[in-house]
């Protein structure tokens, strides 16, 4: 521990003979650890907790196809129609497939990311509209 201590106030010192350098060390590693912080903080929000809003988030479960190398295939519609009227164990079934659309009015288009979604989506993850309503099934 006496060493420790030794090598503690060499460091110092050295830093305070180089004010420069000591400021680049500052910097360096107030931008790796705000990065780190920044990081980590998204992989917990993004992909370690639960989604908001959703009723039962430890029952979902998402069914995927698969090719002959078990490589994940999307279902195709007619396939989750098939799932959806054949179904006796889940308490509902989904379909949703994200895309890359284009949007806007007049001028150029922007190219925005969306999700098509099946009728009864809202009400089986059990989420509520903020404003308004969702959408009804038949629709």
């Amino acid at each position: 521990m006496e060493t420790f201590g030794q090598d503690l106030r060499y460091s110092l010192r050295m830093l305070m003979k180089r004010p420069g350098f000591s400021l680049v060390v500052v910097i360096t590693l107030a931008l790796g650890i705000g990065a780190n912080a920044t990081i980590f903080t998204w992989i917990k929000a993004v992909l370690l907790e639960t989604l908001p809003g959703i009723a039962r988030p430890d029952e979902l479960v998402e069914i995927w196809g698969a090719t002959r190398n078990n490589s994940a295939l999307s279902v195709s519609h007619l396939d989750y129609l098939d799932f959806r009227d054949g179904n006796d164990v889940l308490s509902g079934l989904v379909a949703h497939q994200v895309m890359p659309l284009n949007f806007g009015r007049g001028g150029k288009p922007e190219r925005v990311w969306a999700a098509v979604v099946s009728g009864n989506y809202f009400d089986v993850l059990g989420v509520k509209a903020a404003i308004g309503r969702t959408f009804l099934p038949e629709r």
